[in-house]
């Protein structure tokens, strides 16, 4: 005599993500964030977590982030794209002038210099090259020399120590 329930199955939905145990004890979860229009294939990305629930959680928030559109693959944005997020998420608790010039500073220099650069293909070079212009153009340039000061050493000791080579004092 035939059965009137469908088969239960315990199969999670194509495309929800999975979670497996590896080899090395932690857990991996991962998750088809889109597929690639060269090839056709799923890109995935992958979680870790030390046990099934931390891997869960964070599987939980990699979809959450992919189903909104607020996460982009790291190797595809750009400093635009990394300037645009840091203004909306990091200048809300800043006073409304100093807001401002952030804003305009990053609209009229950055941008423009650095704004289209992927930020895996982002040098050094590129980085401290628009920083001097920048710094030789505008009032930042007054009040960076200000704060900025000589040790013994001959190395710059301010703000900024520790971000760039040594260069000389004057």
């Amino acid at each position: 005599m035939p059965k009137n329930n469908p088969r239960k199955t315990n199969r999670a939905p194509q495309g929800a993500g999975g979670v497996c145990k590896r080899s090395d004890g932690r857990w991996q979860g991962t998750y088809t964030i889109g597929t690639n229009p060269g090839t056709g294939k799923p890109m995935k990305k992958y979680v870790y977590g030390q046990s099934e629930k931390e891997c869960v959680n964070k599987l939980k928030a990699l979809q959450a982030a992919v189903d909104s559109g607020v996460f982009i693959e790291p190797s595809c944005m750009t400093v635009g794209q990394l300037l645009n997020i840091w203004t909306a998420e990091y200048l809300g608790g800043v006073k409304p002038n100093t807001a401002y010039e952030y804003k305009a500073h990053i609209k009229n220099h950055i941008k423009p210099a650095l704004g289209a650069v992927r930020l895996q293909k982002l040098t050094h070079t590129q980085s401290r090259r628009s920083t001097t212009a920048f710094s030789a153009t505008t009032a930042f340039s007054k009040n960076h020399q200000k704060s900025t000061r000589c040790d013994a050493q001959g190395t710059k000791a301010g703000p900024d120590a520790g971000l760039y080579q040594a260069e000389s004092c004057r």
